[in-house]
């Protein structure tokens, strides 16, 4: 009696070579750090309209406070009853205008503190020191 034994050239693999494989992990890795800077990016612009947004939202709630109360608040938190709910910065960095400077927002808190424009003092709320108009593109 004959034994069928099959050989290892009578078995036909399907599979990739270890080139195949290389070339497309090197080709994922070119993609990614082509992708990972620009979101970042998006990130720092994302997180840059929403300080503009919550800071304007503040300085709407100052001027409100002022025109039923006929006294400037005196804390961020006197403003409760005029926001819906009280913002937060995000976690990150923000742009600011006319630079390439960034501030970065992460565990800070937003303020009211009295800013003096063309002589005129107002009393506008702040982030890390900067107004809704210092921040941007």
């Amino acid at each position: 009696m004959m034994k069928n034994y099959r050989t290892f050239k009578d078995i036909k693999q399907k599979g990739f070579t270890m080139i195949e494989v290389l070339m497309t992990v090197t080709m994922i890795g070119i993609l990614a750090s082509i992708a990972v800077p620009r979101f970042t990016g998006s990130l720092e612009i994302a997180n840059t309209a929403k300080v503009q947004a919550d800071l304007q939202t503040l300085d709407a709630a100052v001027v409100m406070y002022e025109a039923e109360n006929g006294k400037l608040p005196a804390d961020i938190e006197d403003l409760k009853p005029y926001v819906n709910d009280m913002p937060k910065p995000p976690d990150g960095k923000c742009r600011l205008k006319d630079s390439e400077e960034t501030v970065d927002t992460t565990g800070k808190e937003y303020e009211l503190t009295d800013v003096t424009t063309g002589g005129v003092s107002q009393r506008r709320a702040v982030c890390d020191g900067h107004t809704a108009g210092d921040f941007g593109k």
